[in-house]
């Protein structure tokens, strides 16, 4: 795990400009090869754009209408190791968006391709036993109820910002100290989507899957959600949310997230 700062020029410097995004993340390892393997990275954070929509001035760009976003990393690289020189080959997509706080909200997808390579001082370090940083044992569950509250808007631009709420309940299964599954059900209430179609429901209900991954009280979280009943279709079956979770207390944790349906707020 650890934390990345990234940036990129848009090619269009009067209407886009450039993004700059910093976020945690966590590298998952795929297989477990001596010298070669496969890892995921995910990451989310916050972001900024140079430029957002603008009626006045800036009306073409119809991606982003705020400076301040949420950003989604996913990476899939292939590691091969030379004594202590690593060299690296990776594909990653990075995901900027407001999650629809403020129109239009098409988001930044940016694919990019990767090589790196880098160089180990000393030897590895193998530690004798797991950090001491939960007071659980190795496996156990949990049952929590969550509930979020978020502000969306809708078109046109500038149009007003319409409550979401949602509440759901979850079981965590703790597979280790650092790696939990979860499944859950959900209910979410969406003005908006009862402001595009008058005949249509503002409630939606659907379930998840997912897991986290933990680093003391710090977790990050991803999750697949199905609508098992919505009677708004346009933005598909399926919803996702990355996000990280922060640990008050053994039974309280304050929650931040994105959700999105593949990538669409």
């Amino acid at each position: 795990w650890g934390v990345q700062f990234y940036g990129a020029d848009l090619g269009n410097k009067e209407q886009v400009g450039q993004v700059f995004t910093i976020y945690p993340f966590i590298r998952l390892p795929l297989t477990k090869g001596m010298r070669t393997k496969l890892n995921l990275k995910l990451g989310s954070g916050f972001g900024y754009a140079t430029k957002a929509f603008n009626a006045d001035n800036n009306h073409k760009n119809i991606a982003l209408g705020s400076s301040v976003n949420g950003t989604m990393a996913l990476h899939l690289d292939v590691e091969h190791r030379i004594n202590n020189l690593f060299l690296s080959l990776s594909l990653s997509m990075t995901h900027f968006s407001n999650a629809a706080y403020r129109m239009p909200n098409l988001g930044y997808n940016i694919p990019q391709l990767n090589v790196g390579a880098m160089y180990q001082f000393g030897d590895d370090i193998v530690l004798d036993e797991a950090p001491a940083y939960s007071k659980h044992p190795e496996t156990h569950s949990n049952l929590y109820v969550i509930g979020a509250f978020g502000l969306r808007e809708i078109y046109p631009p500038e149009g007003g910002k319409y409550p979401v709420y949602s509440v759901s309940g979850q079981y965590l299964y703790n597979r280790s100290k650092k790696f939990a599954w979860e499944c859950g059900l959900d209910l979410f209430y969406n003005s908006g989507v009862g402001r595009w179609d008058s005949g249509s429901e503002i409630l939606q209900a659907g379930a998840h899957v997912g897991f986290v991954q933990q680093f003391g009280k710090l977790g990050i979280n991803l999750q697949m959600g199905y609508y098992a009943i919505s009677k708004y279709k346009g933005n598909g079956p399926f919803y996702h949310r990355l996000g990280m979770r922060f640990s008050v207390t053994e039974s309280v944790f304050i929650l931040w997230g994105l959700k999105t349906h593949f990538a669409k707020a």
